[in-house]
Parts: structure tokens; C-alpha cells; sequence
């Protein structure tokens, strides 16, 4: 409503689906494909991109499974995204290095998927936990 918009007709262009498992989450995206080819689309969201495989996949018996599968759904999210000219925004989980890897003082979290999922990054975003602050003449820089 605030640009002039009503919500139905904004809603009426978002399509989503939900996986189930990372294999379905793969199909997903041959889906998605197939409904770009008939009508334009502008960006894919995929939240959680590693949640399903580390239910899928248990144990370091199966690391190098994960990540062949991780690896081939991220190559093709990005085929899609240049074939169609769409951006991609993925969401993904972290965990607490606690193995002396982490900074005693700095940030010990580090995200899931490893080098699978940092080659494919193009930008990260990393939220932050500091409280915010309102700004004062200090940062105010002419």
C-alpha cells in the first residue's frame, strides 16, 4: 500500500514451493526453470540452503555425499540465476566453532556447507548481534 500497490496483486506474483528433502529441493529448481521460461522473474530466495542436507545427510561417513550434492544444487541455482538474469538470496545456518578455531574475543560461529558454499558467494551479509546505537557528532564526518 505504500507505493501504491495492493497486496493481493503483489501476492499474486510470488510463486514458492517448499522441500522437503534435499533431493526435492534440487527438483525444486528444474521446477523453477520450467516456470521461468513462461513467465519473467526477477529474483529466488532459498532459505535455510543447508538445513535439509544436514538431516539428510548424518555423520562424516556421509560428508563427501553432502557435499557433492550441496555443490551440484548451488551450480545450478547459479545456472538458473545467469540464464535467467535473476538475483539469488540464500539464507544459511552457522555453528559454534568450539574447537579452539574460533577467536576467544572475535566471532566463533562459522557458516554450514564450507567451501562449497563460500566458492558460490558472491556477497555475504552478516547480521550482526552488537545493540544499536543511535549515532553521535563522532561519526558524523563531513
Amino acid at each position: 500500500e505504500k507505493f501504491g500497490l495492493s497486496g493481493q496483486d503483489v501476492l499474486d506474483n510470488v510463486s514458492y514451493a517448499r522441500a522437503y528433502n534435499s533431493e526435492h529441493q534440487l527438483n525444486l529448481l528444474v521446477e523453477a526453470a520450467g516456470m521461468m521460461a513462461e513467465s519473467r522473474y526477477g529474483l529466488i530466495i532459498v532459505d535455510s540452503a543447508t538445513g535439509l542436507y544436514r538431516t539428510d545427510y548424518s555423520g562424516r561417513g556421509e560428508l563427501s555425499a553432502r557435499q557433492m550434492h550441496l555443490a551440484k544444487f548451488l551450480r545450478m541455482l547459479s545456472k538458473l540465476a545467469a540464464q535467467f538474469g535473476v538475483a539469488c538470496v540464500i539464507t544459511n545456518q552457522v555453528v559454534a566453532q568450539v574447537d579452539g578455531g574460533g577467536s576467544m574475543f572475535g566471532d566463533n560461529k562459522k557458516p554450514i556447507g564450507g567451501n562449497i558454499i563460500a566458492a558460490c558467494i558472491d556477497d555475504q551479509i552478516v547480521p550482526s548481534e552488537e545493540p544499536r546505537r543511535e549515532p553521535d557528532l563522532q561519526d558524523i564526518r563531513l
